[in-house]
């Protein structure tokens, strides 16, 4: 009986022992958004991990070449970046950051290494984006929100919202890539209005439309 007694406490107590804190649990890295180059010899991914002096999640772009096994870090920094996608040429790795210092942008990195470029200058920042099937243009959605008027209002009449009227929009614009690289832009819009507001979209196979 104590023998039996003895080995369930012992067996209680290992449970115990080999069961994660909190702490721990949230130190954990997760990986997600994997994206293989289109001649199949990279993987990009996001690593996503606790940043503990920030208190926050934080996720970086990373390369895995799986021939030799080998990965690397390719983004760093305070700032999350993420949505990796490889331009259908293979030349550019895009990803959205908001290392700016100000709102989300979409930046690029050359596949042969170098510093990352930013693309885009989204007045409300970029939510999300995706190549054209030339590599030529990108297309991106943004906040149509006069942020601007927003603030004003808020410090003259105090945080308020009118339902069914301050409702922000979603559309696209999209960027000429020969240009951006050269100096980010805005681009030009594509959809505009209160009719309706852009979840997702996708280019045509020749690059003439978006449908969304």
């Amino acid at each position: 009986m104590w023998i039996l007694l003895a080995a369930l406490l012992a067996s209680a107590h290992a449970l115990t022992a080999a069961a994660p804190t909190i702490d721990e649990l949230i130190q954990l890295k997760s990986v997600s958004s994997p994206r293989i180059s289109p001649d199949g010899s990279r993987v990009a991914y996001q690593v996503n991990s606790t940043d503990w002096k920030q208190d926050a999640f934080v996720s970086q772009i990373w390369i895995a070449v799986p021939a030799t096994g080998r990965t690397f870090q390719l983004t760093r920094g305070e700032k999350s970046a993420s949505q990796p996608q490889w331009s259908p040429d293979g030349k550019w790795l895009a990803f959205v950051t908001e290392r700016g210092g100000g709102k989300a942008q979409v930046y690029a990195v050359s596949a042969l290494g170098g510093e990352a470029v930013q693309l885009t200058k989204a007045e409300n920042g970029v939510g999300g984006f995706e190549w054209s099937r030339d590599s030529r243009f990108l297309a991106y959605s943004s906040s149509d929100a006069d942020e601007k008027a927003d603030k004003k209002r808020k410090d003259h009449l105090g945080p308020f919202e009118v339902v069914r009227r301050d409702y922000h929009y979603t559309h696209i614009w999209t960027i000429e890539i020969d240009k951006a690289l050269e100096s980010p832009t805005a681009g030009t819009q594509r959809t505009k209005g209160r009719d309706f507001s852009v979840g997702s979209f996708s280019w045509s196979p020749d690059g003439t439309r978006i449908a969304f």
